[in-house]
């Protein structure tokens, strides 16, 4: 009798040694599954914030080219004006008499 109740205490001790470590491992994947949702919330969060600052700056792009805006900069910054009659050039598809290179060379040396 003394052998099989040492075999049952022995027995004991290895279930409590395998409910033991499969308990401890029970927590342990619990608290790494916990930092796994803490570094993906971090992630999630930083996404908003970049995805947030995407739209910031694509609408500080539309406002910037808007046609006023863009009318506006050429004609402050850089002197542009409307054509009217006294600023733009005609140009003819039709050469007229004695517009060529030769016939202007000819034209300046013999007059």
């Amino acid at each position: 009798m003394e052998a099989r109740a040492k075999k049952i205490n022995s027995e004991v001790i290895v279930l409590g040694v395998i409910a033991t470590c499969v308990v401890l491992t029970f927590v342990l994947m619990t608290a790494y599954a916990a930092k796994l949702r803490a570094i993906n919330n971090e992630i999630e969060q930083q996404n908003s914030y970049l995805a947030a600052e995407i739209d910031s700056i694509n609408n500080e792009i539309t406002d910037e080219t808007t046609l006023d805006k863009i009318e506006k900069s050429a004609t402050r910054k850089y002197g542009m004006v409307y054509p009217n009659s006294s600023n733009y050039v005609r140009i003819k598809d039709e050469k007229p008499e004695g517009s060529s290179l030769a016939d202007a060379i000819r034209e300046e040396v013999y007059g």
